[in-house]
């Protein structure tokens, strides 16, 4: 999966395999969710209406549990990648504006 850039340039997000779950956090969240893919083989995706989910999710305590574990997995992959980010540092020389 690719995500892009602010300056349009578009970047390796992440490699998606068969029965992965994508834009999970934005469709529980109801907002809208934008990807670019690039496959490696001939590929299916179905796209699923957050309300759709939401219902399901109230029908069946397995699919919230599996959405659950799901979205614990996004957060420790966002964790890790910020973890692994550099981060800039404030040179001394900025000094501490009052």
């Amino acid at each position: 999966m690719l995500q892009l850039e602010s300056d349009g340039k578009a970047i390796f997000d992440r490699t998606v395999l068969k029965d992965d779950i994508v834009g999970l956090p934005s469709t529980l969240a109801g907002g809208g969710y934008s990807l670019t893919a690039v496959t490696l083989e001939e590929s299916e995706l179905a796209f699923v209406e957050s309300q759709s989910v939401i219902e399901l999710m109230k029908r069946e305590s397995d699919v919230s549990l599996e959405v659950l574990q799901a979205l614990g997995e996004e957060v420790t992959r966002m964790r890790d990648i910020v973890a692994s980010t550099p981060r800039r540092r404030p040179s001394l020389d900025q000094g501490i504006r009052h």
